[in-house]
């Protein structure tokens, strides 16, 4: 069952995207652009241009806010400890 019925992404391809937006995060956070709890401005510049070299998908920086909820990266991060 790799794709829904409705012709969308399948979820193996959604998997990969969390993966790659958890590691840019990650890299960004390694790159000091995050300070607090959240990134700075240069951290979502970043965030927002390597997201969409990788994916081919062009979030804003909202958007990117939005997948930046607690919940996203904690499966992706609890299978790789």
């Amino acid at each position: 069952m790799d794709k829904p019925k409705d012709g969308g992404a399948s979820a193996t391809c959604e998997q990969d995207v969390k993966i790659i937006f958890c590691d840019l995060c990650i890299r960004e956070i390694e790159f000091e652009n995050r300070r607090t709890t959240h990134f700075n401005k240069e951290g979502w510049l970043n965030l927002m241009k390597n997201f969409s070299e990788k994916t081919g998908r062009e979030y804003d920086q909202v958007q990117l806010k939005n997948k930046c909820n607690a919940d996203f990266c904690e499966d992706v991060v609890s299978k790789e400890i």
